[in-house]
């Protein structure tokens, strides 16, 4: 099951081009693209879309009940840093082990248009990708060999178990 959070449409572009990208790249798997606004998005019985607001967990709830927990899910929603952080926090603990949490448009973490600032704050996709990136680090067992070095917190986010980050873009691999 993949979702996409964002489904774009806005321009002179088509709404749902990337879904029907991960519709031929995933042959197996259903794609469910959220949006906020209503689209028309007619790729077949394997694509379904829900207007979604991806800051509202009971919505978010909703396409769960309907479709099931995603494997994978791409958010290239709204790119507001509250609205990422209010997807991630609700659909992250549902995902099962080596599921894939991508979000894109990472630059957005920089505007106060999304929220952000330069340097971007914790309420950005790149304060979450700290707080991931410190969750990854608490894999690292030097603290468990070397006490006398000092205590570690718990990290935030005990079940990522990978981090990748490119330009523009983060992949966040549950363990």
């Amino acid at each position: 099951m993949v979702f996409e959070i964002g489904v774009g449409g806005y321009s002179s572009l088509t709404p749902g081009g990337s879904l029907a990208v991960w519709r031929d790249y995933f042959l197996r798997s259903r794609i469910v693209g959220l949006d906020i606004e209503d689209k028309t998005v007619r790729l077949g019985g394997r694509v379904a879309f829900e207007r979604v607001d991806q800051s509202n967990p009971e919505q978010l709830a909703e396409v769960v009940t309907t479709h099931g927990v995603p494997d994978i899910v791409i958010d290239d929603g709204s790119h507001v840093g509250s609205h990422i952080r209010a997807s991630f926090d609700y659909l992250w603990p549902l995902m099962h082990s080596r599921g894939i949490y991508v979000i894109e448009d990472l630059s957005t973490s920089y505007y106060p248009t999304y929220e952000g600032a330069d340097p971007p704050p914790a309420s950005s996709a790149m304060g979450l990708l700290t707080g991931l990136m410190d969750s990854v680090q608490a894999l690292d067992t030097t603290f468990e060999r070397y006490p006398q070095w000092g205590r570690r917190s718990a990290p935030q986010y005990p079940d990522v178990w990978s981090l990748h980050v490119h330009p523009g873009i983060a992949f966040v691999v549950k363990a």
